[in-house]
């Protein structure tokens, strides 16, 4: 069993959408490592990053 999932906070949110904005879609390592975000990203995952974008912006295609 893995670890347990645990709801994204808003300060983690923001560090991710200005993290792709800095480094690009699918730059999930660089982002994690960049000081900027690392801090918030602590205990998220490159894959975690990549779930997590991929699932809102198909949340956003389905309500369009």
């Amino acid at each position: 069993m893995g670890t347990q999932k645990r709801k994204w906070t808003a300060e983690e949110e923001e560090a991710l959408l200005a993290g792709v904005a800095k480094h690009g879609l699918g730059k999930w390592k660089n982002i994690l490592k960049d000081p900027e975000f690392a801090s918030f990203l602590i205990d998220r995952s490159n894959i975690d990053l990549k779930n997590y974008k991929l699932k809102s912006l198909m949340l956003v295609e389905l309500k369009v």
